[in-house]
């Protein structure tokens, strides 16, 4: 009976992310109707599908999800879900859950993905100072990704270089992948200063798959200009 019901949930987390595929009016009401069911499971699912709507229904749902489940996880996967929407409320709601304490700071984590996803530079600040040393290393690590998509200015990319040398070398990727993101060549100098003093394996790979790439662009905008 017990593996029955496990299943039964499993099948149902799965229909709500099919629904969150289909879209359309019918699969948001459906979605609603389950937004607050009693296995997290499914509720997670649900938060997950309902970011492929952009609705006020959706958003104000969300946020009530992301504030007060009793999962973290569902938590962090509303807040997600609800930046995405990118509704005019979700950005003060995402940056008051910033201080919400949860077991692997999974929470924070769920708010800064949210915030990046809303792609508002109003909210560079709020993202940064969670980038800092002191920060729980996966509150950090999302609020690396999430200021990358945030703005692509030279503030955005010196601040990034700073973290090169940060001292975890799971951040460090982090890092050397937003500094890709923002395709910016002025970066290849402090990517090729790293290089030189980086020891992690890892780190290197990572760093020369970078320089590569941002070479190719370059070749590839040199090549369209040129034609």
């Amino acid at each position: 009976a017990e593996g029955e019901e496990i299943s039964a949930e499993t099948s149902r987390a799965e229909a709500a992310r099919a629904l969150g595929s289909i879209r359309g009016s019918a699969s948001e009401a459906a979605l609603l109707a389950h937004a607050e069911d009693e296995h997290p499971k499914v509720r997670r699912a649900v938060a997950m599908a309902l970011g492929n709507f952009r609705t006020g229904k959706v958003a104000e749902a969300l946020s009530r999800l992301a504030r007060k489940d009793l999962s973290y996880l569902v938590e962090a996967e509303a807040a997600r879900s609800l930046g995405k929407t990118r509704h005019k409320s979700a950005g003060k709601t995402l940056v008051e859950l910033l201080e919400r304490p949860s077991w692997a700071d999974v929470a924070r984590a769920g708010a800064l993905d949210g915030l990046g996803a809303l792609r508002d530079d109003e909210h560079v600040g709020d993202v940064r100072k969670y980038t800092r040393y002191g920060v729980p290393a996966r509150g950090r690590r999302a609020a690396i990704a999430a200021l990358a998509r945030l703005s692509d200015g030279r503030k955005t990319r010196e601040h990034l270089e700073d973290l090169l040398d940060d001292q975890n070398p799971h951040l460090r990727i982090d890092v050397v992948a937003a500094l890709e993101s923002l395709a910016d060549p002025r970066a290849r100098a402090a990517l090729n200063r790293r290089l030189r003093n980086e020891l992690d394996g890892r780190v290197v790979r990572r760093i020369r798959e970078v320089l590569r790439n941002i070479g190719e662009r370059l070749t590839s905008e040199h090549k369209r200009l040129t034609d």
